[in-house]
């Protein structure tokens, strides 16, 4: 079925090449932002290179392990955009506290804002995918169509950034929903794309009120004691917490971790609890 499944879509054979072997991770140095001017500012703690080759599968909120981090360490991600003034809010809020994130585009979004996704890219942040047209749950849908999904959206991402595709990570998917289809999973596997889900979420896409927002996230960051935080860029509530969700991660003692993929192929394999 597999074979079969590569046949639909030949663009993701050529992932292989640009996916490594499991994870590696970089130097435990702070990084200095030169063109950072806010010396109290959250900042980045350290880079933490992924390299996706065989397949992996990180976040505790659906699997057994998570990205390596250490204690009071968060990898900010966000999903679903780019969305316009949304997105750019984000992005200025991320600046302003000289600090990067992850974040997992849908396909379809980035080719009706190509601009907003390269001004993403410009800020220094990375880029996943995150499908092209976001049906969830996957496990709804039939593998092929799931499939064919996945590669349009990583198509459109990859056009939408252009001559920014240096921040582009092919090796860096979350599935729409968090949803994982066996099928689509051992499929990902061989051609080394690594799936990404989370330690915890901010549930910004049910609630209104940000105060609740940075509560629940910091609770929830708290009773996990690191791990990748679940964000979407596309969400007011979000927008308008994020400078205050920042700050409260600094006060309280976090360090935020900037996911990239790995160029070397070194294997560690994911923590487990």
């Amino acid at each position: 079925m597999i074979h079969q499944f590569n046949q639909v879509t030949p663009l993701l054979r050529r992932w292989a090449a640009l996916a490594g072997a499991v994870l590696c991770v970089g130097g435990a140095a702070p990084i200095t932002d030169k063109t950072c001017t806010n010396p109290e500012a959250l900042g980045v703690a350290r880079t933490l290179e992924i390299n996706t080759a065989g397949g992996v599968h990180f976040g505790r909120f659906q699997y057994p392990g998570t990205v390596p981090l250490a204690p009071r360490e968060v990898v900010l991600t966000f999903d679903d955009g780019p969305r316009g003034a949304l997105t750019r809010s984000v992005l200025a809020s991320l600046a302003a506290e000289c600090t990067k994130a992850t974040f997992f585009m849908i396909g379809r979004n980035a080719a009706a804002d190509p601009a907003t996704a390269r001004q993403v890219a410009l800020a220094g942040h990375t880029i996943g995918h995150h499908s092209m047209t976001h049906p969830a749950p996957m496990t709804m849908i039939l593998p092929a169509r799931a499939i064919a999904d996945i590669a349009a959206g990583e198509k459109a991402v990859r056009n939408a950034l252009g001559d920014q595709q240096h921040r582009f990570a092919p090796g860096f998917f979350r599935y729409p929903g968090l949803w994982n289809p066996p099928d689509v999973d051992r499929w990902l596997n061989e051609l080394s794309i690594g799936v990404f889900g989370i330690d915890a979420h901010a549930r910004d896409w049910d609630i209104r009120d940000p105060d609740e927002l940075i509560n629940i996230t910091m609770t929830r960051l708290e009773q996990v004691g690191a791990g990748m935080l679940l964000l979407h860029d596309i969400q007011p509530v979000t927008v308008k917490a994020l400078p205050r969700l920042l700050r409260t991660l600094k006060v309280h003692g976090w360090h935020v971790v900037h996911m990239v993929e790995a160029k070397a192929k070194t294997a560690l394999r994911p923590t487990a609890d």
